[in-house]
């Protein structure tokens, strides 16, 4: 199988996928549906970005629009569970019960958005979208893909190499390397220059959950609504919050260059 089969057969599957994960009723709310969810919209992305990049046939915004309400939406359940697992993880469940039921209904409340969204329009949308893909003809050149795709390794070489990483570049960089990593696997490219992303994307993934955590916090710091014993915990919380995710930066800045290979 060529690159470009590859391709679409690894598209089709990841569309096959979200079907399959849109129609589940079986621990539909839990936390890892939505994470494997949105993983699979990251890949599907990935994978159709890469090809629109290389033919100007295939419209990247179009591919992408049954997706789009879907994966944001997952997006906000996601960080209301992540924050609730690390509010727990640092403070216990009974600490903060007022903050703690506004999260629970907060949580309710978007999943039952994001229900709405599930319907059977929606759906069909994606299977229309795999089906137009699976017919298309793709005038796709397979030493375009790979320059692409080592194109976009110098891209993140450069990220990784500069003396100062700032926080939006280690952003830039986290979205990169986890596009890079799905398509890397379908398309071996030659001159490999990358090296240890599995730990390196588990750091940056690490770093960027209690990024979104430490925001959140700040946030409940002004809801009126919570009662100012629970807040006085917040704001004891949040400088230690602060703290793990500075060290969790520190140790991003000092291994990205071990990700570069000589």
């Amino acid at each position: 199988m060529n690159a470009l089969e590859t391709i679409r057969s690894y598209l089709l599957k990841r569309e096959q996928t979200i079907s399959s994960l849109l129609m589940t009723k079986k621990k539909a709310t839990e936390p890892e549906n939505f994470h494997q969810l949105r993983l699979e919209i990251k890949k599907t992305r990935a994978a159709l970005a890469l090809l629109s990049s290389c033919a100007s046939s295939i419209d990247f915004k179009k591919k992408m629009s049954p997706y789009r309400s879907l994966f944001k939406q997952a997006g906000k359940i996601r960080e209301l569970q992540l924050h609730k697992t690390y509010l727990h993880k640092h403070s216990g469940p009974e600490d903060m019960p007022v903050y703690n039921r506004a999260l629970e209904k907060q949580t309710s409340e978007e999943i039952k958005r994001f229900a709405a969204l599930k319907k059977q329009k929606e759906i069909r949308s994606i299977a229309l979208n795999s089906e137009t893909l699976r017919l298309s003809p793709f005038n796709v050149n397979e030493n375009t893909l790979e320059n692409t795709l080592e194109q976009e390794q110098e891209n993140i070489v450069k990220l990784l190499a500069k003396a100062k990483l700032k926080v939006p570049q280690v952003h830039d960089l986290r979205k990169r390397i986890k596009s890079f990593h799905f398509l890397s696997s379908l398309i071996p490219i030659k001159k490999k220059r990358l090296k240890h992303l599995d730990a390196f994307q588990e750091l940056l993934g690490k770093w960027h959950d209690y990024e979104v955590f430490g925001e959140e916090l700040q946030k409940a710091d002004k809801l009126q609504s919570i009662p100012i014993e629970e807040k006085k915990k917040i704001r004891k919380l949040k400088p230690r919050v602060f703290q793990k995710r500075e060290v969790l930066f520190k140790k991003i800045d000092k291994s990205r260059f071990s990700l570069i290979k000589n």
